[in-house]
């Protein structure tokens, strides 16, 4: 019972951005809040927070979400916090959206960026790809 459009391991035969990550993290010199990412999205109310948990949810055009969650400053492992130290960062956020809907979130990942500076990355061993307003 195979679909045509399906390959043997079940993957479908187009749609290159699935190889993007899932696990981003929002970077930023700037002391910034989660709220200060909320504020940018509640007017247009496509956004929810839940400030105790440290956890927003962005609702993309038309597919899923871009959840970002406050680390607090740290990436939980020695590398990590050393790039932080290197690189002045003192924002740190981890976003996660499902690879599919990477286009979508690239939209707002650049939306955030120019309005408050910083920088989405991979959270990947060498940070890349990087998303961020130019």
């Amino acid at each position: 019972m195979a679909h045509s459009n399906l390959k043997k391991n079940g993957k479908t035969s187009k749609k290159p951005a699935a190889k993007m990550p899932g696990e981003w993290l929002y970077l930023n010199k700037e002391e910034l809040p989660l709220r200060k990412i909320y504020e940018l999205f509640n007017e247009a109310q496509n956004a929810e927070y839940w400030e105790a948990a440290g956890v927003l949810e962005i609702s993309l055009p038309e597919s899923g979400t871009l959840d970002m969650e406050d680390l607090e400053g740290t990436l939980g492992d020695d590398e990590g916090d050393a790039y932080l130290l290197q690189n002045g960062i003192h924002t740190v956020f981890a976003a996660t959206i499902r690879p599919d809907d990477y286009e979508k979130a690239k939209e707002i990942m650049l939306f955030i960026t120019k309005k408050l500076g910083g920088y989405f990355c991979a959270d990947t061993a060498d940070f890349k790809p990087i998303v961020a307003a130019k």
